[in-house]
C-alpha cells in the first residue's frame, strides 16, 4: 500500500474540512489507514530545500507542478534553480529526467514538468533533487482499467403540468461506471453555442457491486446553474434550464494514493502548507495516478414550443 501522510490527529473529518476550504469537496470513497512513518515536512531554517508537488498523471501523461516550499504562496517567484526532476518506473527501475514547461495559473507563473504517458497498473516515483542532495518524492499507481461508462438515457426536456413550475425541465440521466475501484471525479460537460460548462457529480456515485457505480446526473440543476452565473436577490426566481446541444460524462479512476475526496484543483493559497494530508516524502502535496473514461449522452430532438409533458 502506498503510504499516506496524515493531518494532525490523523482525523479524516479534519482533513476533509481543510480540503473543502481548498475547493476539494465531496467524499465518495473509504480511506485506508495512514502510515505515520512517512516523513512529513516541518517548517525549519532549511525548509527552502524541500518542495511541493501537485499533479495528475496517467496513460495520457500529465504534468506535475514543482515549487520550493518557502515560495509556494507566491507561486513562481523566485524561479527554481538547478533542481532535477525525474520519473522512475518501479517495475523496470528505468529513470527519465523530466522537462520543465513554463506555465501560468491565472496571472501567476508556475513550474510544470511534463510527464510522458504511463502504463496502467504500474507504480512510478516522481522525485525532485535540490541543493545539498535533498530529495522530495511522491509514488503513484496508475489504475489498471479505463472506466467503462454506460449511459442509459438521452438528455430530454419536458413541460411541467403543475402550475408554478418553470416552463420546462431537463430530465435526469442515469449512468453506470464499471471497472473502477476508486472514483476521483465524475463530471458532466454541456455545450451550448460553442461554450462548454461542467457540472460535478462525484458525490452522487453509489457503489452497486465490486468495481461498479451507479451515477444519477441531475441535468436540470446543471443547466440552470452552469449557464446563469449571476448573483440574485433571495426572492429571485431561477430561469428554466437552457437547451444543451451536446453532453458528455467523464469518470476518472484514481490510484491507491488518493485519500477519498473529489479530485479537483485546490486554491493557490492553500498549496504547500505544512501539517496537511500529503503523499509526498520530504515535502508536501498530492500527486495522483488517474485513468479516465468518457461517454457521450444523446440529446433528444425537441422543439422549444412543443415539449412533451413531464412524466
Amino acid at each position: 500500500m502506498i503510504p499516506f501522510v496524515c493531518t494532525i490527529g490523523r482525523n479524516l473529518s479534519k482533513w476533509t474540512t481543510i480540503l473543502e476550504a481548498s475547493a476539494v469537496m465531496g467524499a465518495v470513497m473509504v480511506v485506508g489507514g495512514c502510515d505515520p512513518t512517512v516523513p512529513i515536512y516541518k517548517d525549519s531554517n532549511e525548509s527552502n530545500v524541500y518542495f511541493s508537488l501537485y499533479g495528475q498523471v496517467g496513460p495520457k501523461g500529465g504534468t506535475v507542478r514543482v515549487e520550493r516550499l518557502r515560495d509556494s504562496v507566491n507561486i513562481g517567484a523566485p524561479p527554481l534553480g538547478s533542481e532535477t526532476v525525474t520519473l522512475k518506473r518501479k517495475k523496470t527501475r528505468s529513470v527519465d529526467t523530466l522537462r520543465r514547461e513554463r506555465g501560468r495559473v491565472g496571472e501567476l507563473p508556475v513550474h510544470n514538468y511534463r510527464v510522458p504517458p504511463l502504463k496502467p497498473g504500474e507504480e512510478y516515483q516522481i522525485a525532485v533533487e535540490g541543493r545539498r542532495g535533498k530529495v522530495t518524492s511522491a509514488t503513484v499507481q496508475v489504475p489498471v482499467h479505463r472506466p467503462v461508462v454506460t449511459v442509459f438515457d438521452s438528455l430530454q426536456y419536458c413541460r411541467p403540468s403543475r402550475p408554478g413550475f418553470p416552463e420546462r425541465m431537463a430530465l435526469p440521466v442515469q449512468v453506470r461506471a464499471d471497472s473502477v475501484e476508486r472514483i476521483g471525479r465524475v463530471a458532466a460537460t454541456y455545450t451550448r453555442a460553442g461554450i462548454s460548462e461542467t457540472g460535478r457529480h462525484t458525490v452522487s456515485a453509489n457503489e452497486i457491486e465490486g468495481a461498479s457505480f451507479r451515477i444519477p446526473i441531475r441535468t436540470n440543476s446543471d443547466l440552470i446553474d452552469l449557464f446563469v452565473k449571476i448573483y440574485d436577490p433571495p426572492d429571485f426566481e431561477p430561469p428554466p434550464p437552457v437547451f444543451a446541444e451536446h453532453m458528455q460524462v467523464t469518470v476518472v479512476a484514481v490510484g491507491a494514493e488518493w485519500p477519498g475526496s473529489e479530485l479537483n484543483e485546490a486554491q493557490l493559497e492553500e498549496y504547500a502548507t505544512p501539517g496537511r494530508y500529503s503523499n509526498v516524502r520530504q515535502g508536501v502535496g498530492v500527486v495522483v495516478g488517474i485513468h479516465s473514461g468518457q461517454a457521450d449522452v444523446p440529446v433528444g430532438a425537441f422543439e422549444p414550443g412543443k415539449l412533451p409533458s413531464c412524466p
